[in-house]
């Protein structure tokens, strides 16, 4: 179970999205906002800023140790965010097969296609979450159901 909440905390750090390209170079501040409900693989981003908009993220890689890298597709492009967790914390309920994580770190942006071609920045994120488990004849199992959030800040650079 440590190691389902664990990969889900890493998969939170996914963070990150952007939105709409930009016309010229625009360096700015950046927040950005992810939702899960699910299986934590997926998300929706918000994003303000030099970038701005919806979009969605994928996970590509994750360690379970809380780094990562993922994939965010805006209309007219995508990019990755690599991430890092610098602190996290973890609690499971064994009675109820709830369980809670939260933490922080570090994440950069890069490998831009179409109208994110060259993008580069990065910063810091904290996330929230709660692991509704499944309960089972021996107690709860492995599978369940995931809803968190991350909250990004940084900055953004758009060639």
């Amino acid at each position: 179970m440590r190691k389902i909440l664990v990969s889900m905390a890493a998969g939170a750090a996914l963070l990150l999205g952007m939105a709409a390209p930009a016309t010229a170079a625009t360096t700015g501040a950046q927040t950005i906002n992810y939702a899960v409900f699910g299986d934590g693989e997926s998300g929706m981003v918000s994003a303000t800023g030099p970038i701005q908009g919806t979009g969605t993220s994928v996970v590509l890689t994750d360690d379970g140790e809380g780094s990562g890298t993922d994939k965010v597709t805006f209309k007219g492009g995508s990019f990755v965010i690599s991430h890092t967790d610098s602190s996290s914390t973890q609690s499971f309920n064994e009675r109820t097969c709830i369980g809670r994580f939260s933490g922080a770190g570090d994440y950069t942006l890069g490998s831009g296609a179409g109208a994110y071609k060259g993008v580069s920045g990065g910063g810091t994120y904290t996330y929230r979450g709660t692991f509704f488990g499944t309960r089972t004849a021996d107690g709860c199992g492995d599978d369940g159901t995931v809803l968190f959030t991350v909250r990004a800040r940084g900055t953004t650079t758009l060639p």
